[in-house]
């Protein structure tokens, strides 16, 4: 079975969740590398980036865990506001479905829109 590319690593917060901000306790949520990343072409430009072979290895890690950090942040922000632009309109139609439970112009349109939606963030 191949493993979920969604999956982390190690056990921990996951980043794309954070939005940012630090957990309760005021620290910052802890590393968790997301195999999911390695999916995206532009990742790799991301450690080129932040490792180098002058600099010594904790400097590499904390500064590819910054890097990562904020790649991590923009791309899943895009991706989540993304889908929440899909969704919004998804859920309306399904919110007038459960009242007219037989119109086929609004299963119609449900359709197209979760085809886009599949289309586009597939």
């Amino acid at each position: 079975m191949d493993p979920d590319p969604a999956a982390g690593v190690n056990v921990s917060e996951d980043l794309s969740d954070s939005e940012g901000s630090s957990s309760d306790d005021g620290r910052q949520p802890q590393f968790k590398f997301l195999e999911a990343w390695l999916l995206d072409n532009s990742f790799g430009a991301v450690v080129d980036l932040a490792w180098t072979s002058s600099s010594s290895m904790k400097d590499c890690t904390t500064s590819f865990t910054r890097a990562a950090y904020t790649w991590n942040q923009d791309m899943f922000r895009c991706i989540r506001r993304k889908k929440e632009r899909f969704l919004r309109p998804i859920s309306g139609v399904e919110r007038a479905l459960s009242v007219h439970l037989t119109s086929v112009y609004l299963t119609n349109i449900e359709r197209s829109l979760k085809d886009e939606f599949n289309t586009n963030l597939a």
